[in-house]
């Protein structure tokens, strides 16, 4: 075999055993000599590579292998597809030996592409959520090996504070992680989310997140009564006409509390978006929550949103005159709240107050969910103990006419019997 003069460039010289059947040698230009056998196994044609000529692997040693595979084969067995199925499954045990830091770095960076219509904040909080406290505690361990068990100490450790630290992320900038209820129950969530993305894509089989059972979400939806929603909007007057807060943040707020859309629909809102002559706005389904949505606007909001100069796409406009939304509305929110001596208000709980309103004002809950953008009848069933108000309402009505006409059909003569 090694005296087998290498072919020219670009072609190949094949050399068969003349004593075992079946036995070759593949030469290359380059001299390169690969050991191989062709067989029959069911009917088809097969060909395994045996090795390639080295000081490790002599001619003899080829011969020997060869006659050892052709006994497999005589004994009914395939030699080639035994090997292609090993190294399937070597290559699957290493595609599956991925840590949950490997998985979530792979959910992070091909999810945003795979699946636009999910907002980038929500990437951002899934990302945060991952980093602060999945990382630190189950990171390094294979995403196979992770058991219910690990994920429900997972959850326990973030409640009891074990991820809680503070970190430099900057010359002048730091990170405060802290722990506790609320970050467990969004942790889990990211880790539940992550391994149901992995396992649709086959990189695990199985969630260790199901069945796991979270935190209780603490309710901090807040309702502002009519009197409170009116003193709020005239603190907002006030203060733009002092020159403390800017009307584009006014607007915001104003429109907001109007419409009871959610923040990221109305801040980055665009003129393309608003229909001026239905009075409605028609968000395409990456800008919504819930995908697309048309959301009708009052008389106020339109008169608000008409109003607005237009220097750019964004109704909303940067102050600083760039073509970008204005990003400060938590900043200038957190003046509002406290001059109008609402602290604990956010800006989410102007969309509750438009919805507890309008049950006060004895809407139903589907009405109610359709101005709201809800896609499950179960999101708007939170106002349905506001329905009482005016249920009660009604109730008193009907019950004081009663007592009235009881009162009036009384006898005038009757006296009450005293006790002795």
């Amino acid at each position: 075999m090694e005296a087998i003069a290498a072919p020219p460039k670009g072609k190949l010289e094949e050399v068969w055993d003349s004593e075992l059947r079946g036995f070759h040698v593949r030469v290359k230009a380059s001299g390169r000599r690969t050991f191989r056998l062709f067989y029959r196994f069911g009917g088809r044609q097969r060909i395994v590579t045996i090795g390639e000529l080295s000081d490790a692997l002599t001619t003899e040693q080829a011969r020997s292998r060869a006659k050892a595979l052709l006994a497999e084969i005589i004994a009914g067995r395939d030699p080639l597809a035994e090997a292609e199925k090993a190294a399937l499954a070597a290559a699957e045990a290493r595609r599956r030996a991925v840590t949950v830091n490997q998985m979530i770095d792979t959910y992070l960076e091909r999810g945003p592409l795979l699946d636009p219509v999910k907002r980038a904040r929500s990437w951002e909080h899934d990302r945060s959520c991952l980093d602060a406290h999945v990382r630190p505690l189950l990171g390094k361990l294979h995403a196979a090996n992770v058991r219910p068990t690990d994920v429900e100490k997972m959850v326990a450790d973030i409640i009891a504070g074990k991820t809680r630290r503070i970190e430099k992320i900057g010359p002048r900038a730091k990170r405060i992680v802290r722990g506790g209820k609320a970050a467990a129950r969004a942790a889990l969530v990211a880790l539940q989310t992550v391994y149901s993305w992995s396992e649709k894509r086959e990189l695990v089989t199985g969630n260790p997140c199901k069945g796991v059972k979270k935190p209780p979400a603490s309710k901090k939806e807040r309702f502002l009564s009519e009197t409170e929603a009116a003193h709020l909007l005239d603190t907002i007057r006030s203060m733009e006409e002092a020159g403390t807060l800017h009307p584009v943040f006014g607007d915001t707020l104003r429109v907001l509390a109007l419409t009871g859309c959610r923040r990221s629909e109305i801040e980055r809102l665009e003129w393309s978006e608003i229909d001026f002559g239905r009075g409605v706005v028609f968000l395409p389904s990456p800008r919504g929550k819930t995908g697309r949505r048309t959301i009708p606007l009052s008389a106020p909001a339109l008169a608000i949103l008409a109003g607005r100069p237009r220097t750019g796409r964004f109704v909303f406009a940067s102050p600083l005159g760039e073509d970008k939304p204005a990003n400060a509305l938590s900043k200038n929110w957190q003046k509002v709240r406290e001059a109008a001596g609402l602290p604990e208000v956010r800006v989410h709980d102007l969309r509750h107050t438009l919805a507890s309103l309008l049950v006060a004002k004895g809407n139903s809950l589907p009405i109610i969910g359709k101005v709201l953008g809800h896609t499950s009848a179960q999101t708007t069933q939170r106002y349905a103990h506001l329905q009482a108000d005016p249920l009660r309402a009604v109730l008193d009505e009907a019950t004081a006419a009663i007592m009235a006409t009881h009162a009036s059909s009384a006898p005038d003569n009757v006296s009450p019997l005293r006790r002795k």
